[in-house]
């Protein structure tokens, strides 16, 4: 064999250890092996469960939606990928819409987590596509009448 074939050969078998070596991970149930390993979690924090069950119950012929995408409820009209970069990883706490789908409002559950400067820019994005944000802190949750008193601007 010649010298550029051996190089050529111990190549490929350094590379196919590597590969080994990165797809060598922990495995899930099926046996299945992957470079990293995941857990399931909540979907909602126990306040935002509260707030979901008060919200439902309080607004029977509205649906709501949990931890929806921004870009689900909005899109940029122009902008390009930078536009859709700015919301694209951005969730909403709830969407309040009508039977069909069409977005009432939105509301965000304030806690110490949220950042006054980030959500005035997702409240500005939410403005420009004519949607209003109602926001409550986690600390003073809404009962029904708030909720009700609320989005009683919104019946019509």
């Amino acid at each position: 064999m010649r010298t550029a074939d051996l190089l050529i050969y111990g190549l490929a078998i350094v590379a196919a250890l590597l590969v080994a070596g990165f797809l060598k991970g922990k495995s899930n149930r099926t046996g299945i092996s992957y470079p990293h390993e995941y857990v399931a979690q909540l979907v909602l924090t126990n306040p935002e469960q509260i707030l979901f069950h008060r919200l439902r119950e309080t607004l029977p012929t509205y649906i709501v939606l949990a931890q929806v995408s921004m870009h689900r409820v909005i899109k940029p009209k122009g902008g390009g990928k930078p536009a859709f970069n700015a919301i694209s990883q951005k969730a909403i706490d709830f969407v309040i819409c009508r039977p069909n789908f069409s977005v009432v409002c939105v509301v965000e559950l304030d806690d110490s987590s949220h950042d006054k400067a980030g959500d005035m820019s997702r409240d500005t994005y939410m403005i420009s596509a004519g949607i209003e944000t109602i926001r409550w802190n986690v600390k003073n949750m809404p009962g029904q009448p708030d909720i009700a008193l609320a989005l009683r601007k919104f019946d019509a």
